[in-house]
């Protein structure tokens, strides 16, 4: 699948010179680029030597056109005739007998006919001309040429694009005079897209999850803690990915996107629940310490259960395999470097930073849950709540004897419970006051629903079946794909018209369609519309593209639109209406015009075959 297009372009040369200029200046100069494989040219005409013969001229000679070309066979040629031995070196003979001069082959004798030399320029006419075109490119309505621009092996995209824009300056410098070069439907664009997006996604998160622990803990190092991990997740994933031979494409950059919010939440937790038991009058050590040993086996179940659901992709084969193991791999990668990052790296970070709040917590006192009150559906008296208390600082207190003395944290200094209360006066803190109480009351009425719902537990079953079975009707009414839509501002249309039509026929019948796409799609959306008809000439850039032309009566149009451009879609579905209306003697489908729904059709011309 090409991920550009160079085009050629010019006021002044003609379809030959464009030809000849993509050939021996543009590709040479690009093909230094690592990692860029350049087909042969499509569109212009190749340039020959041309013998426009006269037929009365050689018929009153007695001659025919075998006799034309077995003297130019005969006398242009460049033949080695040895070697010269002078002195002490020995030398290379070649026989020249080609002119340097295409006028010059008009002047080489052909026969002798009644006593008279006969010329190739009595009887032809030698002169530079272009082999017979079987195959037409159209930029916008002009004749060009393009040169399809593939990658090779495990370059990067990105590598090669910026290869290419790199030399192009150079290239143009160094080629005829009025040529312009311009790269077409660059597809590395969309691999920009998706490494912006998840940046994107992650300074978004970030943010997100940095309001929420300000609003929740009031702790602006909780909030510098968790978004020092979720970068620093992201790159040791990236490491990874490097160790085991992936690079950043669209599949891997999705699986990083998707696992973002699994990022958040290990960290999130574990923050969390270092307050809590910081709150229980813990000191931050201990705290942690505590937090790991509730949080790490249910954290380590959710990671497995979210990787485990990835494994059967890599019993996967074929181009299936080649696509979606990436983003397979990617996801459990994320997911165990946020798991090891949440049980190392956090803890260390709090260790650091959390003692400042500590004040705080231990004069807050442990948050109250509602089985500190009610267990088993009676009401916990007051002793019992005292003998949990004993329990509990008993516990902590045989811990707390467990270690060393260098593990043994330090008491509170009077300056660190004076700088908590600077803490307390600080606008953040405040601010988590101010949503704690509003909080407070959604607390208050979940748990009144959740009562509410306890007591009632027939009519919430019922309601949630009813609620299932409906959702189950809607299934008929979704649409099935195969794979979702992604409107990238491309399409691509395939038009074959009617068997034997020449080429020239066809190139009309194309400039309708054309018109028919401009008509279609508003001018201030439409950027570019290039037409490639007919054969190539060579056969390898069919062998090479999925291009499924056949013959001189059918090609594809390309078509690119603005940024802020309409529903493609519904254009395609207005253009394919219009052509079978207007041209029903036309066979038109549209293909896959962008690398994402190529990559997602396994580079097909169709998401489904057949058989």
């Amino acid at each position: 699948m090409p991920i550009a297009q160079a085009s050629l372009s010019s006021q002044t040369l003609g379809e030959a010179d464009l030809y000849d200029a993509s050939r021996s200046f543009v590709r040479p100069g690009l093909a230094v680029v690592k990692g860029a494989s350049l087909l042969v040219p499509n569109g212009g005409r190749s340039k020959q030597i041309m013998v426009d013969l006269k037929p009365d001229a050689l018929a009153g000679k007695g001659l025919s056109g075998n006799d034309v070309v077995n003297a130019l066979t005969a006398q242009n040629v460049i033949l080695p005739a040895g070697t010269a031995k002078i002195g002490d070196r020995e030398y290379d003979v070649r026989l020249n007998s080609s002119p340097e001069l295409i006028a010059t082959l008009n002047d080489l004798p052909v026969k002798v006919v009644n006593g008279i030399t006969v010329y190739i320029r009595d009887v032809a006419f030698v002169h530079e001309g272009a082999a017979v075109q079987t195959n037409i490119v159209r930029q916008d309505g002009l004749r060009t040429a393009v040169i399809p621009i593939l990658k090779s092996g495990l370059a990067s995209t990105l590598d090669v694009i910026d290869g290419i824009k790199k030399e192009l300056p150079d290239v143009v410098a160094t080629s005829p005079e009025g040529l312009n070069v311009k790269l077409l439907f660059d597809q590395s664009f969309f691999v920009r897209s998706s490494i912006s997006g998840v940046a994107v996604e992650g300074c978004v998160a970030a943010a997100l999850t940095g309001i929420m622990i300000l609003l929740f803990l009031g702790s602006w190092r909780s909030t510098l803690i968790i978004t020092i991990s979720i970068p620093l997740s992201v790159l040791v994933t990236i490491m990874l990915l490097r160790a085991f031979g992936q690079t950043l494409n669209i599949m891997t950059l999705s699986g990083i996107a998707l696992s973002i919010g699994n990022l958040v939440d290990d960290a999130t937790v574990e923050i969390e629940n270092i307050h809590r038991n910081m709150g229980m009058g813990k000191g931050v050590k201990k705290s942690i310490l505590d937090s790991a040993s509730q949080v790490a086996l249910p954290a380590l179940v959710s990671t497995l259960g979210l990787a485990i659901v990835f494994v059967p992709i890599f019993f996967l084969s074929g181009v299936s395999a080649d696509i979606f193991t990436p983003l397979a791999l990617t996801v459990i990668f994320v997911l165990f470097v946020s798991y090891f990052l949440s049980r190392t790296l956090l803890p260390t970070l709090a260790r650091v930073l959390l003692r400042k709040e500590l004040p705080i917590y231990h004069e807050q006192g442990p948050e109250e849950v509602p089985s500190d009150h009610l267990r088993n559906g009676k009401k916990v008296s007051e002793r019992e709540k005292e003998l949990a208390q004993l329990r509990r600082q008993q516990v902590d207190e045989e811990q707390a004897a467990n270690l060393d003395g260098e593990d043994e944290e330090q008491p509170l200094t009077a300056e660190e419970k004076e700088g908590a209360k600077t803490i307390q006066k600080s606008w953040v803190w405040r601010a988590h006051q101010a949503f704690e109480k509003r909080f407070d009351r959604v607390r208050e009425a979940y748990q009144s629903t959740l009562n509410w719902a306890l007591d009632h537990r027939k009519t919430v079953v019922i309601g949630f079946t009813v609620l299932f079975i409906g959702s189950g009707c809607l299934y008929p009414f979704i649409g099935q794909d195969f794979f979702p839509k992604v409107d990238a501002g491309q399409m691509r249309l395939h038009v074959r018209a009617p068997t034997g039509t020449r080429l020239e026929e066809t190139e009309r019948r194309f400039r309708e369609v054309e018109g028919i796409i401009r008509e279609v799609v508003p001018a201030e959306e439409l950027e570019l519309v290039l037409s490639n008809i007919g054969l190539p000439s060579i056969p390898v850039n069919l062998l090479l593209s999925d291009n499924p032309v056949i013959s001189s009566a059918d090609g594809e149009i390309l078509a690119s639109l603005k940024k802020g451009h309409g529903p493609t879609q519904d254009y395609i579905t207005e253009i394919r209406r219009r052509v079978q209306r207007e041209h029903p003697d036309l066979t038109i489908f549209f293909q896959p015009a962008d690398i994402v729904n190529q990559t997602l059709n396994f580079g097909l011309p169709a998401p489904s075959t057949c058989k």
